[in-house]
């Protein structure tokens, strides 16, 4: 459940007892703890995770199948500023390559050396990540004709953008959870907006819903 280079902060998170799934990763991204209802959930004992990177033991990709969990992803560039974000949801590979939905929220740990770990708390979902707009729903057959065809594609960070906004975030968070300026972010929102052919949030999180985007 842990390895031998463990920090002393670590004893007091080795004695919480939760129905979560729980693991910490230091400032290089490298697993140095894993609970037993981690692995409980995704079915992976800790001894094939500890030490490794976290990106390597989740293979996480957001709800539309792009990778998520990366080398210097959102979560980790933000918490090398010492900035926490919001919980999210991502689809993560268990045991024997099946994917599950989880949810997971994260709390930064200073460490020793200056920098932060970050320990994750997650628990699976038995449903398909939904936006939380309550206007952002698959319309039946009646309701509309099927949404045209967009003539480009959105980029991985515009999809990014768009799982950001359909949560409900707002244009300073979501430039705080991909670690961007504000503008870059504005900037994001307006191209997705064009390739969408919409003229406002609740409309791009409409048509993006229709188009099975998020």
């Amino acid at each position: 459940m842990r390895d031998r280079e463990l920090d002393g902060e670590l004893d007091l998170i080795g004695s919480l007892r939760t129905a979560d799934g729980l693991f910490v990763t230091d400032k290089d991204q490298r697993v140095r703890f894993w609970s037993p209802a981690a692995e409980r959930i995704l079915g992976i004992p800790a001894e094939d995770v500890v030490g490794r990177r976290c990106y390597e033991v989740m293979v996480g990709s957001d709800i539309a199948g792009h990778p998520f969990c990366r080398d210097r992803c959102p979560i980790a560039a933000n918490a090398a500023k010492g900035r926490p974000v919001r919980d999210y949801d991502v689809v993560v590979e268990g045991r024997g390559g099946v994917r599950k939905l989880i949810n997971n929220s994260v709390l930064l740990l200073p460490e020793r050396g200056g920098g932060y770990a970050i320990v994750h708390l997650f628990r699976e979902l038995k449903r398909r990540a939904r936006p939380r707009h309550s206007l952002a729903r698959r319309p039946a057959p009646t309701e509309c004709a099927e949404p045209p065809a967009m003539a480009t594609p959105l980029s991985r960070r515009e999809m990014e953008v768009l799982g950001l906004m359909a949560s409900g975030l707002r244009t300073a968070e979501i430039a705080s959870e991909l670690g961007v300026s504000f503008f870059t972010a504005r900037n994001q929102l307006s191209s997705l907006m064009r390739k969408l052919n919409v003229r406002n949030r609740t409309e791009a999180v409409v048509r993006a819903t229709q188009s099975g985007l998020v």
